[in-house]
């Protein structure tokens, strides 16, 4: 009953955070519905996976991966676009799921870790709720980026080496997640912190970037 649970939480998670990252971009997921239910069928799958043979601590590491592949290898989005639009997207719910863990936790250190080490059903539902009401928001008053596009022909400025660094950086406090909680509890309010300021700064830069196309 339980890992059911989890697959049906899979299978709404998945599309909602693909969808923010769409949105978050100006693209229309309406044109993208067959690849958004295989990305999902395949994002599922990966954490039904970590989650059966209990290799949670990985899931900060293997899932933005799967989801950039998703972007990259379905919608057919470039490879840096992809790259930046899974680290927004996966960023921001790193963020969201600890705050939301703290809260839980009444800001007891200690029981924070107990929480993100052993709760994730409800955290799941809070994301996924939360996800769809960003979307909604994105969608419904035009906001986001338009730099982002599948068309291979259209010839786009290069992305600034600022932007790209700190797209690449900003995946190394959010991959080491998972494994701080397991393992080095320690620091992860500092990976959570830095994943945070990653992730302004990131913006700012798509907004200078947006500006200049």
């Amino acid at each position: 009953m339980e890992q059911l649970k989890m697959i049906i939480l899979y299978l709404i998670f998945w599309p909602s955070i693909q969808l923010m990252g769409l949105l978050l971009f100006r693209v229309k997921p309406q044109l993208y519905l067959r690849h958004l239910i295989i990305s999902t069928i395949v994002l599922t799958q990966t954490s039904y996976f970590m989650q059966t043979y209990k290799i949670v601590f990985l899931m900060t590491i293997l899932n933005p991966v799967v989801l950039l592949l998703c972007f990259w290898l379905f919608y057919r989005l470039k490879i840096i676009q992809s790259l930046l639009m899974a680290t927004l997207a996966f960023g921001l719910n790193v963020v969201l799921e600890s705050s939301f863990n703290l809260l839980l936790a009444q800001f007891n250190y200690i029981e924070f870790i107990h929480i993100s080490r052993n709760d994730y059903f409800l955290q799941g539902l809070v994301l996924t709720s939360i996800n769809y009401f960003i979307a909604v928001l994105l969608y419904s008053y035009r906001i986001g980026f338009t730099f982002a596009t599948s068309n291979q022909i259209i010839r786009q400025k290069a992305f600034p080496k600022k932007l790209l660094l700190m797209v690449i950086l900003g995946w190394i406090p959010i991959m080491l997640t998972s494994l701080t909680i397991a393992y080095f509890s320690e620091i992860i309010m500092l990976a959570i912190t830095i994943t945070f300021f990653a992730l302004i700064f990131i913006l700012h830069l798509s907004h200078e970037k947006e500006m200049t196309e």
